[in-house]
């Protein structure tokens, strides 16, 4: 079983998963609450107090060999998050968006988990990773600027204690680390599910379709014209979930 150390308050998961790992193989850190909760390019993770998941893994390479393509850990991080809710709603509900958010239906898709991934490397020599993990869980409302966008268990019609989630939480993460990262990375395909879809590039006319899944996780899209693009950041497209 993995350890998880909780605090009741910290500035960042990941920050404290950083240096607790440091004498460690594997743990997870979570708490109540926490002070500087980070997303993707450094926006903030917004989140009462008490009501959702702060919860990071972090992996010592010294003990644990590193996958060799780093961007499998994103992948292993979203599934975690998916098979965890798959528990508590119908999985026909819950998509993942490229790369590593996690969406849920209600009248539309919204965002109910995001995970940030962080590598401490000597050289060329990996060193750690952190996998960061935010999920909404019984937070009743949101910001005027998130409320569109985003939501929660509770607001999906689901409440449950939050250490039900961090156990399952942990208890896939244990599943999914069993696999090789090939495995990881062909669930993870299948859960994004791009084939067919029609791909708007953010500052690009036209539409683009999916090629290719490259193995370090970005997109080869093309075009009509037949041009290509290689994508490797999910705000620089849109596409219906």
């Amino acid at each position: 079983m993995i350890e998880r150390i909780h605090f009741r308050e910290i500035s960042s998961t990941n920050e404290y998963a950083k240096e607790l790992i440091k004498d460690k193989g594997i743990i997870a850190v979570s708490c109540d609450f926490q002070t500087m909760g980070k997303g993707r390019n450094s926006k903030t993770w917004e989140g009462s107090y008490g009501k959702n998941i702060y919860l990071s893994f972090a992996l010592n390479h010294k003990s644990i060999g590193a996958y060799r393509t780093p961007s499998i850990y994103q992948s292993l991080g979203c599934l975690v998050v998916f098979n965890t809710l798959s528990k508590f709603v119908y999985s026909d509900k819950l998509r993942i968006k490229y790369p590593n958010d996690v969406y849920i239906l209600q009248d539309t898709f919204k965002k109910i988990s995001g995970v940030l991934i962080e590598h401490s490397s000597s050289g060329k020599k990996a060193e750690s990773t952190i996998i960061g993990i935010g999920i909404n869980i019984n937070q009743s409302s949101f910001p005027d600027e998130l409320k569109d966008s985003a939501t929660s268990l509770l607001l999906s019609g689901v409440k449950i204690e939050l250490e039900k989630i961090y156990s399952e939480l942990i208890y896939q993460f244990e599943l999914l680390f069993k696999l090789d990262e090939f495995e990881i990375y062909n669930k993870w395909i299948d859960k994004i599910n791009l084939s067919d879809k029609n791909i708007n590039v953010i500052g690009i006319e036209g539409i683009w379709k999916l090629s290719r899944v490259n193995p370090d996780c970005s997109l080869n899209l093309v075009n009509l014209n037949g041009e290509n693009k290689r994508i490797d950041n999910g705000d620089s497209i849109r596409y219906e979930l």
